[in-house]
């Protein structure tokens, strides 16, 4: 398989058993967690694609209370001598796993990843998995909709790594912890540039443990539309020489930053020209049908003349931001919370476990500038202020902004939306820089006196500023007046976004799922191919005068 194929693209082992594929799925309540049997109402899933998508084969399932899935698999005694790590991207959104009638583990949490070392439940020859998933609050409801799969290793392995390359000392540093004895193992890391090996090292294993491999040489950083990945192999010895545990990860030198109210990403002034994706593919819901789809869209971003893309909807898969680092384009990324417009104290205390692990797990992506912890219309300092510190202090290596929209109350970044196509509001919002909407001063006085921890636009003007959303209206398909309007509405507000010295801005979305794009659900272009022509002639002109 290509790297991109892997269910975690960042954490590969060679060792691995997919299991998506044909289930077996049940709305049936009653069922009994332990048995080892799917009841005779079951109907026939395919995961991992959410049910009601076409792809699921289950379009008819309605998603109420619960959602049971089962899945029978084979394990040769080869594979029972060692390790076995069940494997989850995606369950949506409280979960219980079973295997062969006992319990493996439960969470919570639609983007996370789980994983679980399952080898005193299996057995050589068939196993029994069960899967049951319950809905939030909000009604969201996908059942199983991410890759599921077996890894193998020996007794001791890597149960978790993380990478680091430090931009200004040009060393990679090797962060993780060990499952099992460690006593006598060792492990070695070697690095490779363009397929050729720069550097190998070996150091003395520990059951927690923080690895320097100095590259000792020129290093090449990741920069945008100019991707520089360096590959990492970790090997996992015994004191006999044999193989334990495999892992190809990768890393990248790359540093952004803010400063004199510009971006840099490694020492280069940088302007975003973003695009959304809300991860929409027809028939699958959320699932990409396979990474291509995705290398196909994000290159299509790239030729529309697109530097970065934004996530607001949902959080990006592993594959996703792959590709992206892959392919050199940045990447927003909202943290999970920013899907409820009215969060509390109790919705950022019960989103904080999940977006830890998040930022966790895609530390290692170079292409993620943009943490977003939460949209906050409605105004809450308290909020504010524990998302920024708390994953500002997770990771440093990012930028963290104290809001995407409404009321700010904290020095950062003046980010906001543009919600319609009225250029002259926008450019107001640019100059006057106001809490959630264009005031005058009587009735900006109004609201410091209502709420005096906000800042002021005074103090609002002072910041680097970044417009979180373009809307610009949709395009309507072989509508010569509609697609001239949208072209000239999206020039005039580039044009007022670069005018003002803002650090870029996020085009609504590059698939149209009822809130505008450029194509259609089935990758159809909505533009024809004059105005394609135009839009990009837009982008280009824009781009080389930034330059």
């Amino acid at each position: 398989m290509q790297r991109e194929d892997y269910p975690r693209p960042d954490a590969v082992r060679p060792r691995i058993r997919i299991l998506d594929g044909e289930w077996l799925l049940s709305a049936d309540p009653e069922t009994a967690p332990y048995t080892c049997a799917a009841p005779e109402s079951a109907v026939k899933v395919r995961v991992p694609f959410a049910p009601g998508t076409r792809l699921s084969g289950a379009e008819n399932v309605v998603a109420a209370r619960e959602l049971r899935y089962y899945r029978v698999f084979a394990l040769t005694p080869f594979e029972c001598a060692g390790s076995v790590i069940l494997n989850f991207n995606n369950i949506d959104r409280s979960y219980e796993i079973y295997l062969n009638g006992n319990p493996v583990g439960a969470g919570t949490g639609a983007f996370v990843s789980s994983h679980f070392d399952v080898t005193a439940l299996c057995k050589v020859g068939e196993n029994f998995l069960s899967v049951f998933a319950r809905p939030a609050k909000d009604g969201v409801f996908r059942g199983i909709w991410g890759n599921v799969w077996l890894e193998f290793a020996a007794r001791s392995y890597f149960a978790f790594v993380r990478t680091t390359i430090v931009y200004t000392d040009k060393n990679l540093y090797v962060q993780g912890n060990l499952a099992g004895e460690t006593e006598g193992l060792k492990i070695k890391t070697e690095i490779a540039f363009r397929g050729k090996q720069i550097a190998s090292y070996d150091y003395k294993a520990s059951s927690n443990f923080t690895l320097c491999a100095p590259l000792k040489r020129d290093v090449e950083p990741w920069q945008i539309g100019a991707p520089a990945l360096y590959d990492v192999r970790l090997t996992l010895y015994n004191s006999k020489g044999g193989v334990c545990d495999t892992l190809y990860t990768y890393a990248a030198f790359r540093e952004v930053r803010l400063y004199e109210n510009k971006l840099y990403v490694n020492g280069r002034k940088t302007f975003l020209r973003a695009i959304n994706d809300g991860c929409v593919y027809h028939g699958a819901g959320n699932t990409a049908p396979s990474s291509a789809i995705i290398a196909q869209d994000y290159a299509t971003a790239i030729t529309l003349g697109f530097n970065a893309v934004q996530f607001d909807d949902v959080y990006p898969s592993p594959k996703h931001l792959y590709i992206l680092d892959k392919l050199g384009l940045a990447a927003r990324v909202a943290l999970v919370l920013s899907r409820d417009d009215r969060p509390t104290e109790r919705d950022a205390a019960s989103s904080a476990e999940e977006n830890v692990k998040l930022i966790t797990r895609d530390y290692g992506h170079p292409s993620i500038l943009f943490w977003l912890p939460y949209i906050d219309f409605n105004g809450n300092p308290q909020l504010q202020a524990m998302s920024v510190e708390n994953y500002g202090k997770l990771d440093a290596t990012r930028i963290i902004p104290p809001t995407s929209g409404g009321k700010i109350y904290l020095n950062g970044l003046y980010e906001f939306r543009c919600d319609g196509t009225d250029t002259e509001a926008l450019k107001a919002m640019l100059y006057i820089r106001t809490n959630g909407g264009v005031y005058g001063e009587k009735e900006e006085a109004r609201m410091l006196r209502a709420d005096g921890a906000l800042l002021p636009s005074a103090a609002l003007r002072k910041l680097p500023a970044y417009v979180g959303s373009l809307t610009l209206g949709r395009i309507v398909r072989n509508d010569y007046l509609s697609e001239r309007d949208f072209i000239d509405g999206y020039a005039a507000a580039y044009d007022a976004v670069a005018a003002s010295g803002a650090v870029g801005f996020t085009y609504s979305y590059l698939v149209d799922c009822g809130k505008g794009g450029i194509l259609d659900e089935e990758r159809n272009f909505l533009l024809s191919r004059e105005g394609l022509r135009k839009f990009i002639a837009v982008n280009k002109r824009k781009a080389f005068a930034e330059s």
